[in-house]
């Protein structure tokens, strides 16, 4: 009895590769097709890219936000509303290696293209009135892109370089035309030298063009304004230096980058801050000499204060105070006003704590055989006589005596700073030496700051400032 052959017949290889061909097209589906893996794993990148291109974009408007504030109500400077700084921010120059920021007058638009020029889509968006982002529909992207980036990407004193990358998805770029004044660098960077709009124009291989402003508002050459320093007492017995500084005006070669930071010299030490004030604690017998202060603006351009001060302790006067036991710090004040000028040294403080105080008339010197007595005198030293707030009064009456002539009420000289209290003065009748007799200042040179006046009397005027005759 014969055996059967074994084997695979015609038609069933025949069906088996039939199968294997439906098996191979499903998976080839699978991967490749509009569903597939391929596809949506390019799409996850797409997608990673895209949040990843939003996220820096919104850190990037956060940070905006806190340099408006800051600019508008610490360093009081001029910056306009939110929205009008942040696209000023953007427009120059917030690009990076994965990202580009391109803007118009309303709208700005972020491109999120890579190193590897592979990508085809944008993301736009506008800054609505609060400082808020307003996210708009991707779109592809076709034809000529420009794209450019500027270093560095803040404010600076000196030139910007500036990288400018052009690709089309039509054809090869053939030519890139550039403003004339551009300086070519040997690694096909420009250098420019002033600020300004700038049209750089792109044509590809199909004879397409393309043009893009750019703008370059970043350069800034010029040093802040000149500027002197003062000091103040704080509410924690500190003293408080403070630099009112101003950037200088925008130019046709400098924008107003704003101050940046202050460095504050104390001692020889430095102390670095980006606010306009600094606030040291005075230690008990150390005095502080040579302080000076040198602002940077953004771009780094700097200015040293015109003035030094020096700072020793701060003595205190009080309704509560002893002038017999009282030694002039804040747990045992003094309660003389003309006891704590008499122990101060140029450079101490002198808080005089809210009440009402009398002010004795010191002579001051006679001129022309004519007596000069002065309510409040600094003694030709450099102090700071500070109120706590307007609740502390100094009356003075410079009324006539058998004598000797009561004559103005302040007297101060360079160096000196008087602030936030209240005289009440009671001029004398006018006499021989007229003026002087009734005058609030008496060749004052010092600094007087918020501090009010009230004179009171029977038909005797009063005048601002005098001279003795």
């Amino acid at each position: 009895m014969l055996e059967r052959s074994k084997g695979i017949t015609l038609i069933a290889l025949v069906v088996t590769i039939i199968v294997l061909l439906i098996l191979a097209g499903v998976t080839l589906s699978f991967v490749a097709g509009e569903n597939g893996i391929l596809k949506r794993a390019t799409n996850a990148v797409e997608e990673n890219k895209e949040a990843t291109a939003k996220e820096q974009v919104e850190l990037l408007v956060a940070d905006y936000k806190t340099q408006w504030y800051e600019e508008k109500y610490v360093n009081r400077n001029e910056v306009g509303n939110q929205k009008d700084y942040l696209l000023d921010e953007f427009q120059k120059g917030a690009n990076t290696e994965d990202y580009y920021v391109k803007t118009g007058e309303e709208e700005i638009v972020n491109v999120y293209e890579g190193k590897d020029n592979t990508g085809n889509h944008i993301l736009s968006f506008t800054i609505k009135e609060d400082g808020s982002i307003e996210w708009k529909e991707k779109v592809d992207k076709k034809g000529i892109d420009i794209r450019y980036s500027m270093t560095p990407n803040g404010y600076t004193n000196q030139n910007v370089i500036l990288t400018i990358k052009a690709s089309s998805t039509e054809g090869n770029i053939t030519n890139l035309e550039v403003p004339s004044s551009w300086v070519k660098n040997e690694d096909g960077n420009y250098k420019i030298t002033q600020n300004g709009n700038y049209e750089v124009t792109a044509t590809d291989s199909t004879g397409a063009t393309k043009t893009t402003t750019i703008q370059i508002q970043k350069i800034d050459k010029a040093e802040p304004l000149n500027f002197t320093i003062s000091k103040d007492v704080t509410t924690d017995d500190k003293i408080k230096i403070v630099a009112n500084v101003e950037d200088a005006e925008e130019s046709e070669e400098s924008v107003k980058s704003g101050i940046g930071k202050y460095e504050y010299y104390i001692n020889g030490e430095k102390y670095e801050s980006t606010e306009p004030n600094y606030s040291m604690a005075v230690e008990e017998g150390k005095r502080y000499e040579n302080i000076y202060v040198i602002a940077y603006d953004r771009a780094g351009n700097q200015k040293r204060s015109e003035n030094v001060l020096s700072v020793g302790r701060i003595i205190y006067v009080s309704n509560e105070g002893n002038d017999a036991t009282g030694n002039g710090n804040s747990q045992k004040p003094l309660a003389s006003i003309l006891n704590a000028i008499n122990k101060a040294e140029s450079g101490d403080s002198i808080k005089i704590l809210a009440g009402n105080y009398s002010i004795t008339p010191e002579n001051v010197l006679v001129q022309n055989g004519v007596r000069v007595d002065v309510g409040l005198w600094d003694h030709d030293k450099e102090l700071l006589i500070v109120g706590e707030n307007e609740k502390t009064i100094l009356y003075y009456d410079a009324i006539n005596t058998s004598t000797a002539h009561r004559r103005p009420a302040i007297k101060i000289g360079t160096g000196t700073i008087l602030r936030n209290l209240t005289v009440v003065f009671t001029p004398q009748a006018t006499d021989s030496s007229t003026g002087a007799n009734n005058a609030i200042f008496y060749d004052c040179k010092g600094t007087v700051e918020n501090v009010f006046f009230r004179t009171i009397g029977s038909n005797v005027p009063s005048y601002l400032y005098g001279r003795s005759k």
